[in-house]
């Protein structure tokens, strides 16, 4: 992926545990997370910078899950390789920003 893409997400699920905490689920991408972070306007798309040369748009959310997402300051992130396979997992800090739409295309 060339630095600073951005790329949308086919799959994904935004879930709570039985923590409490949310679960973001994505398909795993060959690069590592340095220093995530997620972008989210209240809206329906979130947008999570993974590190320079990688930004999901994740978009459609559900009415619910953006009510879960308003109140988040982070959110617990897993990487899976097809159904199964545990690629990796890291908590993303949640900031709010004025337009997420603004930062993707």
């Amino acid at each position: 992926m060339k630095p600073n893409a951005h790329s949308a997400t086919s799959f994904y699920s935004l879930m709570r545990n039985q923590a409490g905490e949310l679960l973001l689920i994505i398909d795993a991408e060959d690069s590592e997370p340095l220093e995530p972070l997620l972008l989210y306007d209240g809206g329906t798309t979130l947008l999570l910078h993974r590190n320079a040369g990688s930004n999901r748009a994740l978009r459609n959310l559900q009415a619910d899950a953006a009510q879960s997402l308003r109140g988040a300051t982070s959110v617990h992130v897993v990487e899976y390789e097809g159904d199964e396979r545990l690629v990796r997992q890291y908590d993303a800090p949640m900031r709010i920003v004025h337009n997420v739409d603004d930062l993707t295309w």
